[in-house]
């Protein structure tokens, strides 16, 4: 759906709030958030030019996100993940193959290749 753009300021400034009350939580628990691992990601056709703050630092704006091994991008789709996870499959077959006997080379694919593969089709189906 599209956000007016005289609701989006209001929107903006509502998340600025909770901002603002997350601050305040970390400074009452003394739990000082990361700022740098800490970010702005939306998607939208024209990102807009957020000016949020945490801690009174501004909040860089993010194009991917690598959260709990699956990566998120502006646009929503999982090409970026997919090209990191094939990528790592076939670092793990030439380590495979470089570095093991020809009996264990199909008990090794399964094991981690396969594996990897198949907990990545599973995570970008959620």
């Amino acid at each position: 759906y599209t956000i007016q753009p005289e609701a989006l300021s209001e929107i903006i400034s509502q998340v600025q709030c909770y901002f603002n009350n997350l601050t305040m939580w970390s400074v009452k628990w003394q739990l000082a958030f990361n700022l740098n691992k800490c970010g702005i990601m939306h998607s939208a056709k024209h990102p807009y030019d957020l000016q949020l703050c945490l801690n009174q630092s501004r909040l860089e704006t993010l194009r991917s996100v690598h959260d709990l091994g699956i990566t998120y991008t502006r646009s929503v789709n999982y090409q970026q993940h997919a090209s990191f996870i094939i990528s790592k499959c076939r670092r793990l077959i030439g380590f495979i193959m470089k570095n093991s006997s020809q009996q264990r080379l199909c008990s090794l694919f399964t094991k981690h290749v396969y594996h990897t593969l198949n907990m990545a089709l599973l995570s970008s189906q959620m």
